[in-house]
């Protein structure tokens, strides 16, 4: 069997926590980091450019394997969320930017039974 570590880059809508991602079995995530995006190639004197950071999810999985939509939450500290009844968050992960000091908190929405949920709708 191959296995390989893919690095997913988690993208969030303005305002929003959550993220849907398709990734082959078994599709563990194995960390979560904040990555530096490179500096822009064009500086504009007397503006200072701007540093993004991408938070990227690093997947164990197998390239060949059938794929699944896997629900993600991307949650700061503190911050309380709803799930319904029928759902349940299950915590993968933690991660701290050594640039900038933001924190990351990552979720994976499963079903009550532990399955990989479909559409939910989570509010925080």
């Amino acid at each position: 069997m191959l296995l390989t570590i893919h690095a997913a880059e988690v993208k969030l809508a303005e305002g929003k926590h959550e993220t849907v991602l398709n990734l082959p079995d078994p599709g563990l995530v194995r960390s979560v980091a904040w990555i530096r995006r490179p500096p822009p190639l064009v500086n504009i004197p007397g503006v200072p450019p701007r540093l993004e950071e991408d938070l990227v999810m690093f997947v164990e999985l197998v390239p060949t394997a059938s794929v699944r939509n896997r629900r993600f939450l991307v949650l700061p500290t503190s911050v309380e969320i709803t799930v319904p009844d029928t759902y349940r968050p299950v915590f993968v992960c933690t991660a701290v930017s050594a640039h900038s000091g933001r924190v990351a908190h990552v979720y994976e929405i499963v079903t009550a039974e532990g399955k990989p949920a479909g559409k939910v709708r989570a509010s925080a």
